[in-house]
């Protein structure tokens, strides 16, 4: 249709394999396509795939229990990727499809219950958090919902110096200087450490939430 014209009709695959009229070929050529135009065009293998393995899933099943008597549900299976130092990787699926799930079992969450899940060198499958937790401040985790993931108690710049109190205790006056470049180094004023997350739009609450994922400067983001 142009202007409440039919300009041209024809069976589904004739129309997108062979367009007669110039309207329909322009609709057709502003179709996006993935990669596209991109720096990814023409990619047959991955860029970064001789780069340092930072997580390595290979047959991965996680299940959580049943309650009363139901049996276990399924959430990931036989989940198999591989995500290296430099590398941009999208997990796809659907609502419901073990996304969300995969993702907090890499930053030791979510408990895998098959298959092996390697995180920076560490089998997840069977961990135990003593084991594990001098790799957490190597992960940087940025929550999907930013207003859910800060304290309301605490004000940005505590919120997000708190990685670094857990893991590098640094002095007072060192957590305020890093919070600042933090705060500045994801486009927020150094000030809106003093604020609270209530006080902040959706977007910058998620600014502010990227700002604490990379405040230990986590491995694979230099």
């Amino acid at each position: 249709m142009y202007q409440g014209d039919v300009v041209e009709e024809a069976p589904a695959r004739t129309l997108f394999a062979e367009p007669r009229q110039d309207y329909t070929r322009k609709l057709l050529a502003a179709v996006p396509h993935l990669g596209h135009h991109s720096a990814s065009e023409g990619l047959t293998s991955r860029a970064h795939q001789d780069e340092e393995v930072l997580v390595e899933a290979n047959n991965l099943i996680i299940e959580y229990p049943g309650r009363l008597g139901t049996p276990a549900f399924k959430a990931v299976d036989r989940v198999s990727f591989t995500l290296s130092r430099g590398e941009v990787f999208g997990l796809v699926g659907e609502s419901g499809s073990g996304k969300t799930t995969i993702g907090r079992a890499i930053a030791g969450l979510n408990r895998t219950t098959g298959g092996s899940l390697k995180v920076l060198g560490y089998e997840m499958l069977n961990l135990r958090e003593r084991t594990f937790k001098p790799l957490r401040k190597d992960i940087g985790f940025v929550f999907q919902d930013p207003a859910a993931s800060f304290n309301p108690q605490l004000s940005i710049g505590d919120c997000i110096a708190e990685p670094m109190v857990i893991h590098t205790k640094p002095s007072p006056a060192q957590a305020r200087k890093r919070v600042g470049e933090l705060l500045e180094s994801v486009q927020l004023p150094s000030s809106y450490a003093g604020r609270y997350p209530h006080e902040l739009s959706g977007g910058q609450r998620q600014r502010a939430s990227l700002a604490r994922a990379l405040s230990l400067s986590p491995r694979g983001c230099s």
